[in-house]
């Protein structure tokens, strides 16, 4: 039986997600991959950028080859930053207006009840307006 409170591995993750891409999509790498000078949505969380380049950086040629080196392809790098994406997202939208981080063990405490996904919601929606009318 698997631990559900196991933290995951990213390298795990990325394995995974990339086996379900290839079993709906043909993906190629290109060969000659080349700079991208990407101008979308940024990773801006210190927490991420703590231990990551943000998604400008990593597509450099320079980071291209540190990761190929590595065995990760530019393929491997989208996944990470759209965890990484994921990751800053959930965690901005869940902090309160004050600036503290909003009662994720009570989000915990509710998940772990076995309710159904209507009256998860209800709860949820319960909780965030009560902190909202804080």
């Amino acid at each position: 039986m698997e631990n559900k409170d196991k933290i995951l591995a990213m390298d795990d993750c990325r394995k995974d997600m990339k086996k379900v891409l290839k079993h709906f999509y043909t993906i190629r790498k290109k060969k000659n991959v080349e700079e991208l000078n990407y101008t979308g949505v940024e990773i801006t969380h210190h927490s991420v950028l703590a231990v990551s380049h943000n998604i400008k950086e990593s597509f450099t040629q320079k980071s291209l080859e540190y990761h190929d080196e590595r065995g990760r392809s530019p393929l491997d790098i989208v996944l990470t930053k759209m965890f990484q994406l994921g990751f800053q997202n959930g965690y901005l939208s869940a902090k309160k207006k004050d600036g503290n981080v909003f009662s994720t063990k009570k989000v915990f405490e509710i998940m772990d009840e076995n309710l159904t996904l209507s009256e998860t919601n209800d709860l949820l929606k319960k909780q965030i307006e009560d902190l909202q009318n804080k």
